[in-house]
């Protein structure tokens, strides 16, 4: 969801466009010196900060970088406006999204 509207060949930017999994992961591997020359696994990279440095850096770094304000996707304005939609044609419009994404 969070690569929707992001134009294809652009990387993510700070408060702009979020990271994909792999980016996170090549991200985080600079900040904690992730060893392996293949740092695109983001649960390895991430147990390798904390067995390194501790859970609460690599928190740190992860509130830094999701704490910017990201401006919503097509896909979370359909989402937002989806009670609206329903309650105009009639129909119960209370939902529950569920994701395994970081984005909200």
């Amino acid at each position: 969801m969070n690569l929707w509207d992001r134009p294809e060949g652009v990387s993510w930017q700070l408060g702009r466009y979020l990271p994909n999994g792999r980016e996170l992961a090549e991200y985080l591997a600079g900040i904690f010196y992730y060893p392996e020359s293949s740092a695109e696994n983001l649960l390895r990279v991430s147990q390798y900060a904390v067995a390194k440095d501790g859970l609460g850096p690599l928190y740190d770094e992860l509130r830094k970088l999701f704490d910017a304000n990201y401006p919503p996707t097509r896909v979370h304005t359909f989402f937002a406006s989806l009670p609206r939609t329903l309650s105009e044609r009639g129909s119960p419009h209370h939902q529950v999204i569920m994701t395994t994404n970081y984005d909200e």
